[in-house]
């Protein structure tokens, strides 16, 4: 039992690592400013077929740009995504975007150091829940991931806020007609990502405490006797 608890306790702290890089990070929206004219310009020059260049397989129109990004994306993204189009950004000749960055800076770090220092949670659990003779220990560094994972959410917020408001603009930061095309952020939020890993970390603890629980009263008396807690 006891190598079955750290078998679990180990795999869903990997888990967290997992999901932090292929779960999608980011959810993000755009109305379509290209969909919209393309329509536009078909009813006015009467053509009925003009709904059906722009409809998707489910017969919809394509009137905004959804997309979930993964840090994967952002590692190695299509040519054709939003993802590329955040690494591609270069603001060096953008005076305009470099100052629209800066409102960003602390939210950004909050935020990354925030992550990183989740995972680094998820690593030390790793570590204590093969290793530690007391599991405990597990619990206090799981509580932790809970912790620091909840802090993401208004981290983020803070991040998307700009964009929401049209204090931050596409059009303003790419300084492209292209990519203005696109349209403006309609809703920036998290992607299931932090809330999986939240929940990850949640089912740590939750498996350590049934562990302990039910843990037979002769082999608590030997880890008391062993952690120099017995009576």
């Amino acid at each position: 039992m006891k190598i079955a608890y750290k078998a679990v306790a180990a795999i869903c702290a990997f888990a967290v690592i997992l999901v932090s890089v292929f779960v999608p990070l980011v959810s993000v929206r755009m109305d379509s400013v290209a969909t919209s004219l393309l329509l536009t310009i078909g009813q006015a020059l009467g053509n009925e077929k003009a709904e059906e260049i722009i409809k998707n397989n489910n017969g919809e129109l394509v009137a905004t740009i959804g997309e979930e990004i993964a840090i994967i994306d952002l590692i190695s993204p299509k040519s054709d995504s939003v993802a590329s189009v955040i690494r591609n950004l270069d603001t060096s000749k953008n005076s305009t975007a470099k100052e629209q960055l800066k409102t960003l800076l602390g939210a950004a770090l909050s935020f990354a150091v925030t992550f990183v220092l989740t995972l680094i949670c998820a690593a030390v659990t790793i570590f204590i829940a093969i290793f530690a003779k007391d599991n405990r220990k597990v619990i206090y560094c799981a509580l932790s991931g809970v912790g620091l994972s909840y802090m993401l959410i208004p981290s983020f917020k803070a991040i998307s806020a700009p964009f929401l408001d049209g204090t931050i603009t596409l059009a303003k930061l790419t300084d492209s007609i292209l990519v203005s095309l696109l349209g403006e952020i309609k809703n920036l939020e998290l992607g299931t990502a932090v809330y999986a890993m939240l929940a990850l970390f949640v089912v740590i603890i939750i498996w350590t405490v049934l562990y302990n629980y039910t843990l037979p009263e002769d082999e608590k008396v030997q880890r008391k006797i062993m952690l120099g807690e017995a009576d």
